[in-house]
């Protein structure tokens, strides 16, 4: 992604967010978890190297990615940001006992995605353009795309404070779009941002699991207690049901057996990821596996088809009424009449053909 011009953006994470410095010292805790392409560090007083996975961020960081490449940092437990670029970002050294983490965006995108797991976050990002705050969630900020500056949110909500003028608050599947000398307005978030939340597996870090529930369908109905559920999840994510874990394949797809009781059965299938999100699909289900009433009030037994309805040279044709379920499939000598079956489960069958030798 090619940047026509370099936009300004200064980036503030509390240390109530990340755990990233112990007050009076300053232990700094961000690793590097990927790299892609040349992308080069420099620490003060030396020159720039390599950056390699496992390598710690420290303050007086400075940061370049080259064009199409990208670095992703972990900061406290399992918070992480990335660099994509053309980028380029340093971070500042702080004095002593300073509480914050400064990153100066010079160009490229950055996208950090908060995880509930650490302490609450409170990011403050100073740009060109105002103050954006942001505690929770996923979201990138775009510093150099044409002439528009892009704030979007995947899982959360934030908020920009510009210079005499309102704080403006965008949440979770928007995107903040803000042109220079415009006021700011939202969006939907656009193919490219969207592309790069999904190239990276961050769902045990921040956004919800993935869960898909093939079967079974709501509302279905069973005659066997024994019921498979099937589906799909993240991966490496657990899959509960009625909160008893199931086994998920390595791929994510999932298969278990339920036990249902007589009547309405509620399924609740759940992916709780290691962030203590959560996502829950409910499915509700019916176990019948008592025959259903039939009771039959005309005709009689052993009846005469000629004696109770009218006939032809071939057939007679009978009034059939009486009393069943709701919901069943009523069959007379082998044609599906269920149509005729009110809300009560009685039933009303006028006219139908039977031959005149017939008594069953």
């Amino acid at each position: 992604m090619m940047h026509e011009r370099n936009l300004k953006v200064f980036v503030s994470f509390s240390c109530l967010a990340f755990a990233i410095f112990i007050f009076g010292n300053t232990a700094f805790a961000a690793k590097i978890k990927s790299v892609q392409g040349e992308v080069t560090v420099r620490v003060a007083g030396s020159g720039w190297y390599p950056a390699h996975v496992g390598a710690d961020i420290d303050p007086s960081t400075d940061i370049k990615v080259p064009n199409g490449g990208k670095i992703e940092i972990f900061n406290g437990k399992s918070t992480q940001w990335m660099l994509i670029g053309e980028a380029e970002a340093s971070i500042p050294k702080h004095a002593k006992g300073e509480p914050d983490i400064d990153i100066d965006l010079a160009a490229g995108i950055l996208i950090i995605a908060y995880s509930p797991t650490d302490p609450k976050a409170l990011f403050n990002i100073k740009t060109s353009e105002g103050t954006v705050q942001l505690n929770e969630g996923v979201f990138g900020l775009d510093s150099g795309t044409g002439k528009q500056f892009r704030l979007a949110v995947d899982d959360g909500r934030a908020c920009i404070k510009r210079q005499q003028s309102k704080t403006i608050c965008t949440d979770e599947k928007n995107m903040m779009v803000i042109e220079p000398g415009k006021p700011p307005k939202n969006d939907s978030i656009d193919k490219d941002i969207k592309s790069l939340w999904k190239s990276v597996d961050w769902a045990a870090a921040a956004a919800k699991p993935d869960l898909r529930v093939i079967q079974p369908q709501d509302g279905a109905r069973f005659s066997d207690s024994a019921v498979i559920v099937s589906g799909s999840a993240s991966k490496d994510v657990p899959v509960y049901i009625n909160n008893k874990e199931i086994k998920v394949k390595s791929d994510g797809s999932f298969s278990g057996v339920v036990s249902l009781f007589e009547g309405e059965n509620k399924l609740v299938i759940q992916a709780r990821s290691n962030n203590g999100k959560t996502t829950s699909v409910s499915k509700t289900v019916y176990l019948d596996s008592t025959p259903p009433l039939l009771s039959i009030n005309q005709p009689p037994n052993n009846f005469d088809p000629s004696m109770i309805g009218s006939c032809d040279n071939r057939n007679c044709y009978i009034q059939i009424f009486g009393l069943t379920e709701p919901g069943v499939n009523l069959l007379a000598n082998g044609v599906n009449v269920s149509r005729f079956i009110e809300d009560d489960g009685s039933f009303l069958i006028q006219d139908f053909p039977i031959r005149k030798d017939e008594r069953t």
